[in-house]
């Protein structure tokens, strides 16, 4: 069917060599993650059963309560993506980039945590990085309706005062659309910026990180912030499906 397909192609548009070259590509690519979206294999969940002489590989994302999802430019939001799943511990499976899942994915957890870099392009755009091309399925565009969902952005406050985290408020907009319940809201205090999308109502739509002005306040950001997580996401009861 492939094959067909690209040759409708050329006869229909002349095209070229490479660009049917890359529509087949594309086309094998998709069809290989639609397939297999809920059984992508995941190097740390090689474990060595008891009594087994082979390797036993557990099938993710999913193994974890909840899911972690970041994009980034620097680094920096990867990093705080890692900090945060290693303080949920076992409740948090390994933290993935946005840009590598499909929304059957996301749905897999009980509740997702999205991190979201500074990076702009213009007033629309949650990044000019990979959260623009995370769309819901055509045939459900409230795929995340009930799910709870927190948000954290990472900024400076000192060099864009005039939409410091704007990241966090356009991520809001987007995952609300799809109906998620956003828990994970945070005070204004202890920032000097003048405007943000992702301020509401005195205070955040999820945790606002600065590692550029103040780095030394980020640990105490997240130490506060994990334990809020844990009560709204009713950490008690997810825990219990662990056991």
């Amino acid at each position: 069917q492939i094959c067909q397909n690209v040759e409708f192609v050329k006869f229909q548009f002349g095209a070229t060599m490479s660009s049917i070259a890359s529509l087949t590509t594309v086309c094998l690519s998709n069809l290989f993650c639609l397939s297999n979206s809920k059984f992508r294999l995941k190097s740390k969940h090689l474990n060595q059963r008891a009594g087994s002489k082979s390797n036993v590989i557990l099938a993710g994302p999913g193994d974890a309560p909840l899911g972690i999802f970041y994009s980034t430019g620097s680094n920096r939001t990867e990093r705080i993506a890692r900090d945060l799943a290693k303080r949920l511990g076992k409740l948090a499976d390994e933290p993935q980039p946005i840009r590598s899942v499909l929304p059957s994915d996301i749905c897999l957890y009980e509740g997702v945590i999205f991190g979201a870099p500074t990076y702009l392009w213009d007033a629309t755009q949650v990044s000019g990085l990979d959260f623009d091309s995370m769309e819901p399925p055509i045939s459900n565009n409230k795929d995340l309706l009930t799910k709870k969902v927190a948000i954290f952005g990472l900024g400076d406050q000192k060099a864009y005062p005039d939409n410091f985290c704007d990241s966090v408020g356009l991520l809001y907009d987007k995952l609300e659309m799809r109906g998620a319940e956003i828990i994970g809201r945070t005070s204004c205090e202890g920032y000097e910026y003048n405007r943000s999308r992702g301020s509401f109502g005195g205070e955040h739509l999820g945790l606002f990180l600065d590692e550029d002005n103040q780095a030394n306040l980020t640990d105490g950001r997240l130490e506060a912030w994990v334990a809020q997580l844990k009560e709204e996401f009713s950490i008690g009861k997810l825990d219990m499906k662990l056991v």
